[in-house]
């Protein structure tokens, strides 16, 4: 038995409002608040998404020059055909809120969503069981450390969450070396450079949150970054946030051509995702 103190409480206890609480139930109301917390990061990311809200859509017009993100997946979306047999990448996925009825289509595919935040990757998993899509699974892991062999994969889809990725310019190469030669890089984020007004509030907003993580590319830059490795087929601005269809090389031109040679080496990617 545990020695009391003088008020009779044990060691590792606290009281309040009448309550003793011990230090195992002190660590499950954190985790619950902790969930909790994510939950309403993860609702709120949704809403902001969908733009179905008041707030949500002046925050659009305020800070992305009216924006939707909604139109852009739209539009992304059909650069992948219906009737795909192949493998894809979703890389950061997210929760799927925009992708699972494409993917309900796409029966014959075979669909791996791959993200850094187990919270989203929960609902997304909810989301794909809710409506039978056997074909789709989920992993979470380093998005610039991609668990899978050189050339994987005949598209790679980013929507969105690379914004929140912290190092960017490594997960497109890490989607590069997954991708199949004459695969499809197809992309949607946040580029530097387009709006003052934009930028700023990622800098002093979005960033200060951890919603948003630097560095970030500008349009020169990520069309310098393409043109190296692929054939762009599809690139639009709108406002601040770029999206492109893009078609890999037969033969690489930068960087990823040594690192798919090191990764053959060292035989570090054997996933068989």
């Amino acid at each position: 038995m545990r020695e009391s103190d003088p008020a009779g409480k044990a060691e590792g206890e606290s009281e309040s409002e009448g309550r003793i609480y011990t230090e195992t139930d002190q660590g499950r109301i954190k985790m619950k608040e902790q969930h909790s917390e994510a939950e309403n990061r993860t609702e709120l990311y949704e809403d902001v998404l969908l733009g179905k809200k008041l707030w949500t859509r002046l925050y659009r017009k305020l800070f992305w020059n009216g924006v939707s993100k909604k139109q852009i997946v739209k539009a992304m979306l059909k650069y992948i055909p219906e009737d795909f047999k192949g493998r894809l990448l979703d890389v950061p996925a997210g929760t799927g809120l925009f992708t699972y009825r494409k993917y309900s289509w796409m029966r014959d595919a075979r669909i791996i969503c791959f993200d850094e935040d187990g919270e989203m990757l929960d609902l997304a998993k909810k989301r794909f069981a809710r409506d039978g899509l056997d074909h789709v699974t989920v992993k979470k892991g380093n998005c610039a450390k991609l668990p899978f062999r050189n050339e994987s994969f005949d598209v790679v889809l980013s929507i969105d969450r690379l914004n929140a990725v912290e190092d960017k310019r490594e997960s497109l190469s890490e989607m590069t070396r997954v991708l199949k030669k004459n695969g499809r890089l197809i992309g949607c984020f946040y580029i530097e450079g387009r709006s003052g007004k934009t930028d700023r509030f990622v800098k002093w907003f979005l960033m200060k949150k951890g919603w948003f993580k630097g560095p970030f590319e500008t349009q020169t830059s990520l069309q310098l970054r393409l043109s190296q490795d692929y054939q762009v087929t599809h690139f639009h601005l709108r406002g601040s946030v770029v999206y492109f269809c893009a078609v890999k090389r037969e033969k690489l031109l930068g960087r990823e051509q040594n690192k798919k040679s090191r990764g053959e080496k060292q035989n570090v990617y054997s996933s068989n995702l």
